[in-house]
């Protein structure tokens, strides 16, 4: 029998970055917190929902599950309603036969976190010398990125990792460090922390989640329930993600089957977050936070996809070939309602050849005058994007509700779930 674990104060975002050096087996148990209803994956069959809980994470092998760290809900027994760790891990042990519960791991050793913080860094010895094959951008102003080999535990367990560097942006670098720290969820790009080359160069590292969305395309039409059935699928676990996002009141800003991850399995994680930004409740007075926003809103840089921009995010039409609205004034009007207007178009995308893009009636790219198309197009003329020819209706009418012209009148990303779930079951009828 296991000894009896302690329950500790520790963030979910904080797990992954605690574990993932560990052997596998390793696990630490720790007290519920804020949006658990979303953030583990697997309930254990005992448990109520009125009844106290911890979540247990454990390190597993990616090899046999669908990521490196996997999190259970375990009830808290006891008498009266009381907090009692006694029996925790004999109620994980009873469980470990439930053929509702796909192959629990064995546990190992426990963790315990003594830091109260960390600066997220990852010791440079863990890697192998393949870390420092980069695949270079042309634009040094863009991210430099590459895939490399990870040797945790002595070298005994090798996984892939992905890594990436914003070059000659501290700003960006630092913001984007701000968001991954505090994200911990399944349908989210797993963030392993921060490794130092040298005092100038250092890198984002995550786990490799698979390929993009972007390799998919075009999805092949076997039968129309094939694609439906697929489609509703990725739309169910990208909108789980996103919902996770609003839970954060994080706006991704960049949402499009290329920084969409999907794995072996089919499993769905949401990456890139360097565009992305925090906003406050619409209730919330905190002049600090309000502060912090307005900052973070005049130090962006307007480098969107044009094509995906919601209506609102887009200037107003041109004067004599000037846009009349002020960056700051643009960037203040993203939301998760216009993260919602890109989310519709990443089904489009998946519909199209790879090196397509969505309205490929507006012809014209990668200059001022796309700009203005597309201006005329979404925000002037309220047009939405044309169905395409072997998009299923069922799929189309749901991302018709992404792009109504007011951001107020669109789907929420909760209903849209349960949108996708619906015709994901009804595909199998």
């Amino acid at each position: 029998m296991i000894s009896t674990p302690q329950i500790q104060k520790i963030e979910p975002s904080r797990v992954v970055y605690e574990l993932i050096s560990k052997p596998l087996g390793t696990y630490l148990i720790r007290a519920s917190t804020k949006n658990d209803d979303i953030l583990s994956q697997i309930k254990i069959k005992s448990e109520t929902n009125s009844s106290p809980y911890v979540v247990l994470s454990v390190r597993v092998d990616e090899a046999l599950y669908p990521c490196p760290v996997m999190n259970y809900r375990l009830p808290l027994i006891g008498s009266n309603g009381e907090y009692n760790s006694v029996n925790i891990l004999e109620e994980y042990e009873r469980n470990e036969n439930n053929s509702e519960i796909d192959m629990l791991p064995k546990l190992q050793q426990e963790w315990i976190v003594k830091d109260k913080d960390t600066n997220w860094k990852i010791k440079r010895t863990l890697f192998q010398k393949q870390y420092i094959h980069l695949y270079l951008s042309d634009d040094d102003n863009n991210d430099i990125e590459g895939n490399t080999i990870c040797n945790f535990q002595d070298g005994s367990i090798t996984i892939e990792v992905y890594n990436k560097r914003i070059q000659n942006d501290e700003q960006s670098f630092q913001n984007e460090l701000s968001i991954l720290k505090n994200l911990s969820y399944f349908h989210i790009i797993s963030f392993y922390g921060i490794c130092y080359e040298t005092d100038q160069i250092k890198y984002l590292v995550f786990a490799d989640n698979g390929k993009s969305l972007k390799s998919l395309c075009p999805i092949i039409k076997n039968t129309e329930r094939f694609l439906i059935k697929k489609l509703s699928m990725i739309g169910y676990q990208i909108a789980c993600g996103m919902i996770y996002l609003e839970y954060k009141h994080i706006i991704h800003r960049d949402l499009h089957a290329g920084n969409i991850l999907i794995d072996k399995n089919y499993f769905i994680r949401i990456a890139d977050f360097g565009h992305a930004i925090i906003k406050g409740d619409d209730d919330d007075d905190d002049d600090d936070d309000n502060e912090r926003f307005q900052q973070k809103i005049k130090n962006s840089k307007l480098n969107f996809q044009t094509r995906r921009l919601a209506p609102e995010c887009l200037p107003s039409p041109p004067n004599d070939q000037q846009l009349i609205d002020s960056t700051e004034t643009l960037l203040t009007r993203f939301s998760s309602k216009s993260d919602l207007w890109a989310y519709g178009l990443i089904f489009i995308e998946l519909m199209m050849n790879e090196d397509a893009d969505v309205y490929p009636n507006l012809p014209i790219k990668h200059n001022d005058d796309e700009i203005i198309q597309i201006i005329q197009y979404v925000k002037v003329n309220q047009m939405i994007h044309e169905k395409p020819d072997d998009c299923p209706k069922i799929i189309y009418d749901v991302l018709k509700k992404c792009w109504a012209y007011n951001p107020k009148d669109r789907i929420s990303f909760w209903d849209i779930r349960n949108e996708m779930m619906r015709i994901f079951k009804s595909s199998n009828n």
